[in-house]
């Protein structure tokens, strides 16, 4: 599935990456604009870090790397 990214993605991301900032942990813009489009369009989230996806709203799957 292929995701536009809207201003209310943006603003998720950008509060998502605020707030954990505010706890010591450091999130990459990009993954918060992929994370907060999944949650818009209700869908689970595939990756091969699943640490660098800490939010309880999205589902994420690991997919392992060259398996």
């Amino acid at each position: 599935m292929v995701l536009p990214i809207t201003t209310q993605d943006a603003w998720l991301a950008g509060r998502w990456r605020r707030d954990y900032a505010n706890r010591g942990r450091t999130l990459w813009q990009a993954d918060c604009l992929i994370a907060a489009a999944c949650v818009r369009a209700g869908a689970p989230l595939a990756t091969g870090n699943p640490k660098d996806f800490p939010m309880t709203e999205i589902e994420v799957t690991h997919w392992p790397v060259g398996q």
